[in-house]
């Protein structure tokens, strides 16, 4: 458990005293002790909906927005708030997730303007969408004239000393974070971010000198998976990255332009299967490359990782003042960064009761299951940000989040027929550790075993149909089950096994063994009979009325893939009405021209 978490987590009466979080910041932000006092008002947000003007009592706006003091704000409940306007944060305001799950999704997210004191503490944000210009309550209280903003998640502008602690942040149309126009002391901690091209920004652009002064703390933090760039990408400024796990990236992992200063310090860099393995990226603008100064110092690289380090020089340090300070995890060992899985039941530690942090990271949880058992000194053990209660959690619901492949068994009874296969151990209970446990050869087969659980699924998974979508859509290949010869070639076509690969929730696929074996005559005799199969036109007027009851009666929420196959089906179907009706004349026409010649 790290140094912020063991700040109040181990607290069982933390509910009764949440302002104790405020002492528990580390780095430039230092000790948020503004953001409470005898004058804080404890503020519940109990609505989830949304104006942007003139905000109601009992919503997040007007907590954040409207109230011009210092403010503690909670929910009363889990909540799903979709915001109509950027939310504009007061100064000395907090926003306080825990406990609950609370989602900001799916339309504008939130930006930090001209504040000061504010903490973002264990907050969903996703999908987060750009935004026109319009009027917005400002952060003192008063309607303001807002510009087009980008559809980042978080977004600071000339702020200081800003907490983001324990936040999970992913599929936005812009970036997840950024820290612009002379933004400083700011702290990024135990957050989670996945799934985007552009995740984070230090510094407006190469024009802006204010940023200049800028000063970012990134600790504890999760990169990945499929993320593709800026961990962050910093412009001027200095930023101290330390503790933090990269699970890969597709450009680069940290980049930078316009001389900034960056300590990289005791993180864990895994490189991808595939693409660049070299950390760092640099603009060279000016024809001076040397001038940046990016230094690593007691990394950890796996899978062929590289950080290019500036040449001579020496390393910046951070300068923290004393309640700024805090003591860096080596990550050889990681101790502090170890979360509290089953190992950490297995010591004997006190389990916490009423955790509060719901982060979803079921999918981090299963890359270091497997391996948890047998740590050696050079495995890297992970953040020390979960309980009990994350291990509850719908991994279907968070697969789907990730981009992944959604659903999965409903019938677990269907899985007797694979009792051999490691599904059929996992829907028992097994650890799919021990069941994919190799015969001990210390710490290659430790590596090895961290390869195979670590992943990702586009590098395991063979995705043939994806690329070809638009010219065999799924309605294509769903019309026929059973075997295809392609010259002397037999092959068994089972169209459920790739449903998924269409983007629908995929049950547990029949056997092939459901396909009789069969030889190259029986198979050429089915085909020439293929119209032994074809579905005949009372079928089709049957499609037409339930795909048409289905769309009208909006059972299928219109732009929704669900929806527009179902109005392609409905197209298809009345054109195999069109065409069978003209068939059937044509062979009418055709008998009355025989019947009258003779």
């Amino acid at each position: 458990m790290n140094v912020i978490d063991q700040c109040w987590r181990l607290n069982p009466e933390w509910r009764m005293n949440r302002p104790q979080l405020a002492t528990c910041s580390i780095g430039y932000t230092g000790k948020m002790t503004n953001n409470t006092g005898k004058d804080l008002i404890h503020y519940k947000v109990i609505d989830p909906s949304d104006d942007p003007i003139s905000p109601k009592p009992g919503t997040l706006r007007y907590g954040a927005s409207v109230i011009q003091s210092k403010v503690w704000i909670t929910f009363q409940k889990d909540m799903h708030i979709k915001l109509e306007k950027p939310l504009l944060i007061s100064s000395f305001t907090t926003i306080d997730g825990r406990g609950i799950n609370v989602d900001i999704a799916e339309n504008a997210c939130l930006m930090i303007f001209k504040a000061t004191n504010v903490i973002i503490h264990n907050i969903r944000l996703h999908h987060c969408k750009p935004q026109a210009p319009g009027v917005v309550m400002g952060p003192e209280g008063k309607v303001i004239p807002l510009g087009h903003v980008d559809g980042d998640a978080i977004r600071l502008v000339t702020a200081s000393k800003i907490w983001i602690d324990h936040n999970t942040l992913y599929n936005c149309q812009d970036g997840l974070l950024d820290v612009t126009r002379g933004s400083t002391d700011v702290t990024i901690s135990n957050n989670w971010f996945r799934n985007q091209d552009k995740v984070m920004l230090l510094g407006h652009d190469d024009g802006y000198i204010r940023d200049q002064n800028m000063k970012v703390t990134l600790v504890y933090n999760h990169f990945g998976p499929n993320c593709n760039q800026r961990m962050p990408r910093i412009r001027h400024g200095y930023a101290h990255v330390v503790n933090n796990l990269y699970l890969g990236w597709v450009q680069y992992a940290i980049g930078g332009s316009m001389r900034p200063s960056l300590k990289s310090e005791a993180n864990l860099f895994i490189a991808p299967t595939k693409g660049s393995k070299e950390v760092t990226w640099r603009k060279n603008s000016q024809g001076n490359g040397d001038a940046w100064k990016f230094y690593s110092l007691k990394d950890a690289f796996e899978n062929g990782a590289s950080f290019t380090m500036t040449k001579g020089g020496h390393v910046p340090k951070p300068n923290y003042n004393e309640e700024q300070r805090f003591s860096v995890v080596n990550v050889k060992y990681g101790e502090a960064r170890r979360r509290p899985t089953a190992s950490a039941r297995r010591r004997h530690a006190t389990p916490i009761h009423d955790d509060p942090i719901a982060e979803d990271r079921a999918t981090e949880e299963e890359a270091y299951q497997a391996y948890e058992d047998d740590v050696q000194e050079d495995v890297f053990q992970a953040p020390d940000h979960d309980d009990d209660e994350e291990e509850d959690a719908d991994v279907g619901d968070i697969k789907e989040d990730i981009g992944g492949f959604p659903g999965g068994p409903r019938d677990d009874s269907l899985l007797t027929h694979y009792v051999q296969h490691v599904a059929y151990g996992i829907s028992q209970g097994q650890d799919p550790g021990d069941m994919l446990k190799l015969i001990s050869h210390g710490k290659k087969v430790n590596k090895l075993r961290l390869g195979m659980t670590t992943g990702r699924v586009g590098g395991v998974v063979w995705h043939p149909y994806e690329g070809h979508r638009g010219i065999r859509p799924l309605f294509s290949i769903c019309m026929y089950s059973g075997w295809i010869r392609i010259g002397d070639t037999l092959s068994r076509h089972l169209p459920e096994h790739v449903i998924r690969q269409f983007g629908f929730y995929q049950e547990i696929p029949r056997p092939p063994t459901v396909v009789a074996d069969a030889d190259v005559v029986v198979v050429d005799h089915a085909w020439l009979h293929f119209t032994d199969h074809v579905i005949m036109n009372a079928r089709f007027r049957r499609m037409v009325r339930m795909l048409q009851s289905l769309i009208s009666c909006r059972h299928v929420t219109e732009g929704t893939v669900a929806h527009q196959v179902s109005v392609d089906l409905l197209q298809i179907a009345n054109e195999g009405i069109d065409e069978y009706s003209s068939s059937r004349r044509g062979q009418r026409h055709v008998r009355g021209r025989r019947s009258t010649s003779n």
